[in-house]
């Protein structure tokens, strides 16, 4: 089910709520579509009522269509709520834009607070295709929510599934979660396969200090298919490196040189992270 014009109009900023309740209340007594009556009515123009067609192919129900529907809130107040969002966010039109058409790369941009080093261009590259394959293989709607420069990685209550990379480029690289939410990781990848080998661990396995052998196994494969895939880029250009096997980690991670990041990103169901560490210069 796609979301409505008349929404995505609000959120985008070419109508308001009392120009949609306007039109809504107009095609009671005539027969045609939303656009094509905020168009004849001169609230929108032909070109505006494409650019929401195009958006709404892409869009799923939004929250605030939920809501509406179900006679929680009016189009004013999710007017409001909307315009609240924006000026405490911060977020400018453009970015709120950005965020909506859910453009990996400008979104990277958005967060990025780092200093500029020669190595931008490929760090950012990097976190687009980690996001980019978290969306193929793991949450369609999972999406970057910060990006932090950090001088330790500290891991109290979370596990890290690390890899390095050596040769013309060292790189350190790892997914950060707590337990619930990298299992939920593990599971969405490996798919039944994972299901049926952890539901035969023993009890004394279960414990929360530890993940198990199948769910460690599992997000080492998934780091495996994207640096396999990010490396493979980097040796076309002529790059020699060595991909080294991935291990589960609990000690903090504090880098001796290099910019670490931490790229958090939200899923269905809780948040996971990317940790990453460019050591030596392309």
């Amino acid at each position: 089910m796609n979301a409505k014009l008349g929404v995505l109009a609000i959120e985008s900023s070419l109508l308001t709520a009392e120009e949609v309740e306007i039109i809504l209340a107009l095609q009671k007594s005539k027969d045609m579509r939303f656009g094509e009556l905020a168009v004849a009515e001169g609230y929108l123009s032909p070109e505006q009522v494409d650019k929401l067609l195009e958006f709404q192919k892409k869009a799923n129900v939004l929250i605030g269509q939920v809501l509406i529907e179900d006679g929680i809130i009016s189009y004013q107040t999710y007017e409001r709520i909307l315009a609240e969002y924006k000026e405490q966010s911060g977020f400018s039109e453009e970015e709120i834009k950005l965020l909506q058409d859910k453009d990996i790369r400008g979104i990277i941009d958005i967060f990025w607070k780092c200093e500029e080093t020669k190595n931008n261009t490929t760090i950012k590259e990097y976190i687009e295709l980690f996001a980019r394959n978290l969306i193929r293989f793991i949450d369609s709607e999972i999406m970057i929510e910060k990006i932090n420069k950090i001088s330790r990685l500290n891991l109290e209550e979370e596990f890290l599934i690390a890899q390095e990379v050596k040769g013309d480029l060292e790189l350190y690289t790892g997914l950060v979660g707590k337990k619930e939410d990298l299992e939920e990781v593990a599971s969405a990848f490996m798919g039944s396969i994972w299901v049926a080998l952890e539901s035969e661990r023993p009890a004394c396995c279960n414990s929360e200090d530890c993940l198990s052998e199948i769910t460690v196994d599992s997000l080492g494969e998934f780091m495996n298919c994207h640096n396999g895939l990010f490396l493979s880029n980097l040796s076309n250009l002529g790059q020699e490196l060595d991909l080294y096997p991935p291990y589960c980690e609990r000690t903090a991670v504090v880098p001796e040189e290099g910019m670490l990041l931490r790229v958090d990103f939200g899923m269905a169901k809780g948040k996971i992270s990317l940790i990453v560490l460019f050591i030596q210069e392309v």
